[in-house]
């Protein structure tokens, strides 16, 4: 898989400390996925659906591209781990007890409609100013609040602490709904 700055990619140089943000969220989700069915909502590359089956019952990566699914089985795997193609806006998503959607929200054109879907637990996540050409939509963090449930920060370096004890200024926001 080639490095277009649109998936964070392990040991891809140019993803920098960009990367250290993305594996802080899932170190930062564990807690929420002990024991439970995960489903990781544009899953990417896979690392963190992989590091999601360290703590889950089964632990499930969707994406919508088959180049990021070859990849991802073929680099991150465990007996509790799988992988599937979906497009995250149409037909059903798999059954779960726990949703991720880390920094997949800003690419679909309905994210509320998504979120809709899901009326189990779900940890969310979104760049905060970052007009990608990649998105389809870009947030503040009052827009990001407004997706609900308790809000997070996370700073440049990763650390993600509840909103009200925040001393820097978030690049990430986080939600746990549910």
């Amino acid at each position: 898989m080639n490095y277009t700055g649109e998936r964070a990619i392990p040991w891809v140089p140019e993803v920098g400390r960009i990367m250290d943000q993305h594996v802080a969220r899932y170190a930062w989700a564990l807690q929420f996925c002990r024991g439970a069915e995960v489903v990781d909502l544009g899953c990417g590359a896979g690392y963190g659906t992989y590091m999601l089956s360290w703590v889950a019952a089964k632990a499930v990566g969707v994406d919508v591209n088959q180049g990021t699914i070859d990849y991802a089985r073929e680099r991150f795997w465990a007996e509790n781990l799988y992988y599937h193609i979906q497009d995250l806006e149409r037909g059903p998503l798999p059954a779960a007890d726990v949703f991720l959607a880390f920094e997949v929200l800003e690419h679909l054109e309905n994210p509320r409609g998504l979120m809709s879907k899901l009326d189990v637990c779900v940890l969310w996540s979104l760049p905060i100013y970052n007009n990608s050409t990649f998105h389809k939509h870009t947030y503040n963090p009052v827009k990001a609040e407004q997706l609900g449930g308790d809000i997070w920060y996370q700073s440049a370096t990763g650390i993600i602490v509840p909103k009200e004890r925040a001393w820097f200024k978030p690049v990430n926001v986080l939600g746990v709904r549910g």
